[in-house]
Order: C-alpha cells, then sequence, then structure tokens
C-alpha cells in the first residue's frame, strides 16, 4: 500500500492506495484548505498562521496513516515552499513529524500533473495540453502517450493573485480586468512556444477547474466542458459585486467564494493567450503522478523511501 502526500500552495492532499505493480486503486483520499501560500505574494514568506495549520492538517493526516498499512510514502511540496525565503523552517517543523519533504521544481511538477491526467484517460491520436491552476503557480504541459513534449511552470495561482488583486475591496469588474492583464503578462514568455505545438484536447486539474466547471455545470452553462461563454456568464454574475461574500452562484462552496475571481482570471487569459474555447475537468493531478512513479520506480528495484508514519 502506497500513499502521497501533495503539499500544494491552495490545499494538502493526502491520498492512499493498493498498488499491484502495473495498476493501482484508490483506497482512502482526504484534502483540505490550509492556504499556505497566504501573504507569500507580498510578504516572501510564509506565515506563522499558515505554517501552523499545515502542521495542524499534517498531524492529521498522519493519524489516519497509522489505519492503513501503508509500506511506502512520498510527500512533495510545491510552489509555496519553492518560493517562500523562509521555507526552510517549514520543512525543519514538519521533519519533527518525521515526514521528509521533497520539493519539487515547477517543470517536474507540469511533468507529474500531465501523467497523473493523462495516465487516466483513453489514449488519443494526438497530444493533449494539461494545465493546473494552484495556489500559487500554474503548471502547463502539452504531451501524447509516449512522451511530454514541453513542461513549464508560471508563478501566478489563484491565492496569489487573491492577496495581489482582490484584496483591496474593487470591484471584481475593475480588478478582474487587472488580474487577467497580468496572467496575460505572465504567460507571454512561453505563449509562443506553447502555441507552436497541436494539441486534441484540453484538460486542466485541481481546485479552480473543479470550481470553475461545478458553477458552469450547476448553472446550465455547460455539461461537460468548461466553455469560454460559461466563464463569461460567471464573470457578469460577479462583475457588479466588490466582496467575496457576495458572490452567490449555484455550484460554488462557501469556502471558495475568495478563489473564484483570481481563479477566473487566470483561467481567461489562459484560454485568450493559447487560443482554446473549451476544456475538460480532471478529477485526477499531482498525486496520481507521484503515484505512477512510485510503482514505476518500485518495479525497476529503485523504490521510494519507506513509510515513516
Amino acid at each position: 500500500m502506497y500513499a502521497v502526500i501533495d503539499l500544494g500552495s491552495n490545499s494538502f492532499h493526502l491520498l492512499i492506495a493498493d498498488c499491484d505493480g502495473r495498476n493501482f486503486s484508490i483506497v482512502d483520499r482526504f484534502s483540505k484548505k490550509i492556504q499556505l501560500a497566504e501573504g507569500l505574494a507580498t510578504t516572501g514568506q510564509l506565515s506563522p498562521a499558515a505554517m501552523k495549520r499545515g502542521l495542524a492538517c499534517l498531524e492529521e493526516f498522519l493519524l489516519v496513516l497509522r489505519r492503513y498499512p501503508v509500506e511506502k510514502m512520498r510527500v512533495v511540496a510545491t510552489q509555496a515552499v519553492r518560493q517562500a525565503s523562509n521555507s526552510d523552517e517549514f520543512v525543519e517543523q514538519v521533519k519533527t513529524l518525521g515526514l521528509e519533504i521533497e520539493i519539487i521544481s515547477g517543470p517536474r511538477e507540469a511533468e507529474l500533473i500531465f501523467h497523473g491526467i493523462n495516465n487516466s484517460l483513453p489514449s488519443i491520436p494526438g497530444n493533449r495540453l494539461i494545465i493546473d491552476i494552484g495556489g500559487a503557480s500554474t503548471e502547463i504541459a502539452i504531451g501524447n502517450q509516449q512522451s511530454i513534449i514541453t513542461a513549464q511552470s508560471l508563478p501566478m495561482g489563484c491565492v496569489a493573485w487573491r492577496d495581489r488583486f482582490f484584496s483591496n475591496g474593487a470591484r471584481f469588474a475593475d480588478a478582474l480586468a487587472i488580474a487577467t492583464a497580468a496572467a496575460r503578462e505572465t504567460l507571454e514568455p512561453i505563449r509562443e512556444s506553447l502555441s507552436s505545438h497541436d494539441w486534441s484536447e484540453v484538460y486542466a486539474s485541481s481546485g479552480s477547474a473543479k470550481m470553475l466547471y461545478a458553477i458552469s455545470k450547476a448553472n446550465g452553462w455547460s455539461e461537460e466542458l468548461v466553455s469560454d461563454e460559461a466563464l463569461g456568464r460567471i464573470e457578469a454574475a460577479i462583475a457588479p459585486l466588490a466582496h467575496h461574500s457576495d458572490i452567490k452562484l449555484e455550484g460554488l462552496k462557501a469556502d471558495r467564494q475568495d478563489l473564484l475571481a483570481p481563479g477566473l482570471s487566470i483561467m481567461k487569459a489562459l484560454m485568450e493567450g493559447l487560443g482554446f474555447r473549451t476544456i475538460h475537468y480532471s478529477k485526477t493531478a499531482l498525486r496520481e503522478g507521484v503515484l505512477g512513479e512510485m510503482m514505476k520506480l518500485d518495479s525497476s528495484n529503485d523504490g521510494a523511501a519507506d513509510c515513516t508514519a
């Protein structure tokens, strides 16, 4: 039995799976909104409160893990820990719980996300474009069943964009315009190289994509895909507002209200900049990619570290 802990910049995730060497079946999964990247965009550091929330969550995860005969485990951290000037402090605090954090690079994260999504889907003749809007970074990859063509990471995410553009009480109509323009500017250095490749399908994973998909479906604006038309309807619904708590949309959870506008602004910029009009939502993401890599390493007698829980 394997376990993966994903220390995301917005949420922490625990995935527990049975593996037979070739395939895995999910035994249990847990997610908790931590917002480790809260304040990072303005201070450059992980706040004491965010680190405290993260440690408390990991203690809960360890209690869960004791219920299962987990033999192998990996703990991976992403942009918030990559970026923070005081990340060593958090890493050392996590060590006191008996956990070793593996800080993965942005392109490496994009590769693992690609595998986590692509391996769960049927084969297609062409390439897939994969997008993951996280709390502090956005990962983008293009590839197919045989190989990854490109894997990129951009320093923009829903928590970071909220702190930068949506915390001053301005009308969402104005803040969205500024935030979307900033996202386009962040994308611009790699936009041409990404657009030079063809793809047959676009998939997006993680919280912002899930939120936009849930709202689109609940309101009948799109059924299986998130469309640019649906994003336009969401924008029109929130544009006159100025406070997250005033957003009332079917399909939107209360604890995600503050992340809707920033997530929307980044997704809009990606759709416009890369020239696609619809996107599929994927339930699988980084943690499934890490799990698949663990299995692959184990099968080649180069296994992951033993679980310390």
